[in-house]
């Protein structure tokens, strides 16, 4: 049930208070965890390995994830919390030190939250993605973006006796899915993920969930209308006879590897096989839907025993990003990427289409930069490029880069960084989000 505007409006007197009292020690809770505590270790070496990731994201991010780390590195933990108060207790007054025991019985906690109801004054029912408990939000930094059709958040919460609040930048994401944070969370930490759950594995490693934020305004990898993912499992098995499914599946062998590709599904965006490891006795399942996947598990599960949901389930995004920040991949991958390389290679002609239609792209992406106007006639002719394809491709780009015109201010409740992926850095590489695109565009020779 809705809480009522006058419950709203007593919450919202909690919050800024909440907010003030916070503030009031904010300085001396950072100071005294970097200097004191040195609870920036981690963080610090992981930006440092990943500087060509870290480097993506502006100097003001860098900043406030620096101050929502420290904060959770001590507000997460109620030791540290209770080390904290110990040590400036003289220094605090009853509000501050009220607070302080207050987060000591009830720790913040980092969460995974998608918007599903948008009430009055800044507040919002969420749910999070682990627990799927729907949580009542007060937050003016959602407020904010989620006008521009954000849904999907990671942040640090924390409970101040009637509501949720968030501390530090709100990490948004557009190309993601709830599922995406589980995946990563499995390749970042197996044991430790399986054994404490997602909340638990971002606060034990915050910064490599945090440099997630260099995909933000990335938008969702679709094919047919449907979100392209990864699906994937293996299991042990002693022997597989591939023959026996000759009826659904294409079968080819390299070296120890059969390849089972399941039959009418051809596209790299739209296809599923199993892998059939004979050195490793292992088979290998990986398909870009789950409506894939389970045709597979239905041809195979009357012989074999395995899950009918994946183990790992990852949007083509995340597993894109998961490869970049981890470099971790999929368990099939090095198998799909032997069979792969028998392909045909890319013909000349077709090497020239892509190459005109990207030369297109990129003058399409300076000019909108640099506000220069241009007829769409004009420059699909200058380049050679069909006019139906180049209106594809305007109205593909204008969609993007639509998504990088923000114009946010920040604060203390709930403050947001500035988009990670700024103009200039999608003019530096125009091209990415229309590789595969282009490669549905092309012709065929005759």
């Amino acid at each position: 049930m809705k809480p009522r505007k006058i419950e709203l409006e007593n919450f919202l007197e909690t919050c800024r208070k909440t907010s003030r009292v916070l503030e009031s020690i904010e300085a001396a809770v950072l100071t005294w965890a970097v200097r004191k505590e040195k609870v920036l270790g981690s963080f610090n070496r992981l930006m440092r390995k990943k500087r060509k990731s870290a480097e993506k994201l502006p100097e003001s991010w860098h900043e406030m994830a620096v101050s929502q780390v420290a904060a959770g590195q001590v507000f997460l933990h109620p030791r540290r919390t209770r080390k904290f108060l110990r040590n400036y207790r003289d220094e605090l007054g009853p509000e501050e030190r009220s607070l302080l025991q207050h987060f000591i019985r009830e720790p913040w906690f980092y969460a995974v939250l998608a918007l599903e109801d948008t009430l009055e004054m800044g507040f919002f029912t969420v749910v999070d993605a682990e627990t799927r408990d729907k949580l009542l939000l007060y937050s003016p930094a959602v407020q904010d973006i989620s006008r521009t059709g954000a849904k999907l958040y990671l942040t640090l919460l924390f409970h101040n006796g009637e509501c949720y609040q968030t501390f530090g930048p709100l990490h948004y994401h557009r190309g993601f899915q709830a599922y995406d944070f589980e995946y990563f969370a499995k390749q970042l930490s197996p044991l430790f993920y399986v054994e404490n759950g997602l909340s638990a594995t971002i606060a034990n490693n915050p910064a490599a969930f945090l440099l997630l934020d260099t995909w933000t305004e990335f938008p969702h990898f679709v094919f047919r209308d449907e979100i392209v993912q990864i699906c994937s499992d293996e299991i042990s098995l002693d022997d597989f006879d591939p023959q026996k499914y000759s009826k659904d599946f294409d079968i080819d062998t390299k070296q120890e590897i059969v390849q089972c590709r399941l039959k009418g599904h051809d596209s790299p965006l739209r296809t599923a096989a199993v892998y059939y490891d004979r050195s490793k006795k292992k088979l290998f399942v990986q398909a870009t839907s789950l409506e894939l996947y389970r045709k597979i598990h239905s041809v195979l599960a009357e012989d074999f025993v395995f899950s009918e949901e994946p183990h790992w389930l990852a949007s083509f995004n995340m597993n894109l990003a998961a490869r970049q920040i981890l470099d971790k991949e999929m368990p099939a991958t090095s198998y799909v990427n032997m069979f792969e390389e028998n392909k045909e290679p890319v013909s000349l002609e077709e090497q020239k289409h892509l190459d005109t239609l990207n030369a297109f792209i990129k003058e399409l992406s300076r000019r909108r930069n640099e506000g220069i106007p241009c007829s769409l006639e004009e420059l699909a002719r200058k380049h050679g490029v069909d006019l139906e394809i180049a209106r594809q491709a305007q109205e593909i780009y204008e969609k993007v880069t639509s998504k990088f015109d923000l114009d946010i201010d920040g604060g203390l409740e709930g403050y947001l960084p500035p988009p990670p992926i700024v103009r200039e850095k999608f003019r530096l590489r125009p091209l990415a989000f229309f590789r595969s695109w282009a490669s549905l565009t092309r012709t065929k020779p005759a």
